[in-house]
C-alpha cells in the first residue's frame, strides 16, 4: 500500500507501471540536461568568441542547468503526490463499502439463511480485501468481492420479499452509490 514512487523499485503510475526505475529516470534528466548545456555552451562560445569572460558564462549555463534539474525533480514529487491523493480517495470508498458488507450479509440472512454459501463468500470476500497488503493483492481481493456481492444480487432476484425489504433496498442504493464513487475515485487515479 505505500509503494515509495522514487525509491529503485519500479515506479507507479496509476494502474499501469513504468517500467524505469526513479534512478534511471533522474539519470535520463541529468543526461538531457547535459546535451542542452552542451548545445548552448557550443552555440553561445560561437557568438562571443575567444576573448570573453569563459567562466562568468559557464557558471551562468550551469545555474540555469541546476533550476532545469530541480524543477524536473519538483514535477516528479508533485506527480507522485497527485497519484497518492488518488490512490486515498479510493482506499476511502472501499472501507465504506466493507463497512457497509455486514449490514448487507445480516439483512439478506433474516430472509435467506439457507443461502448460506453465497454469504459465506461475500464474507471471506471481505476479509481478504480488508487484510491484502498490497495494491495487486487488493485489486484482486476487491475483484472477488465484487462477484460475492453480485452473488448476493442473484439471491435477492429468487426472493420477492427480500427485495421489497425496506432495510435491503436502502443498502442496496448506498452499495450502488458506493460502486459509482469507486469507479469516480479509479478515473481520478487513472488520469494521475
Amino acid at each position: 500500500d505505500d509503494i515509495d514512487v522514487f525509491s529503485d523499485e519500479q515506479c507507479d503510475w496509476g494502474l499501469a507501471t513504468l517500467a524505469l526505475p526513479y534512478s534511471t529516470l533522474l539519470y535520463s534528466h541529468a543526461l538531457s540536461a547535459f546535451l542542452v548545456f552542451t548545445a548552448f555552451a557550443v552555440l553561445f562560445f560561437e557568438r562571443v568568441g575567444p576573448g570573453r569572460p569563459f567562466r562568468l558564462v559557464l557558471a551562468g549555463l550551469l545555474a540555469v542547468v541546476g533550476l532545469w534539474v530541480v524543477l524536473t525533480n519538483n514535477s516528479f514529487i508533485r506527480a507522485r503526490n497527485k497519484v497518492d491523493e488518488a490512490w486515498s480517495g479510493i482506499d476511502v470508498q472501499l472501507k465504506r463499502r466493507h463497512d457497509l458488507v455486514p449490514n448487507l450479509v445480516e439483512t439478506v440472512r433474516a430472509y435467506a439463511a439457507h443461502e448460506s454459501a453465497t454469504l459465506a463468500a461475500v464474507t471471506q470476500a471481505r476479509t481478504a480485501a480488508m487484510s491484502a497488503a498490497t495494491r495487486p493483492e487488493r485489486g484482486a481481493a476487491e475483484a472477488q468481492l465484487t462477484g460475492a456481492l453480485e452473488g448476493i444480487r442473484v439471491v435477492a432476484e429468487q426472493y420477492p420479499e427480500l427485495r421489497a425489504s425496506e432495510s435491503f433496498r436502502v443498502l442496496q442504493g448506498e452499495l450502488s452509490e458506493l460502486e459509482d464513487q469507486i469507479q469516480a475515485s479509479r478515473r481520478i487515479y487513472n488520469a494521475n
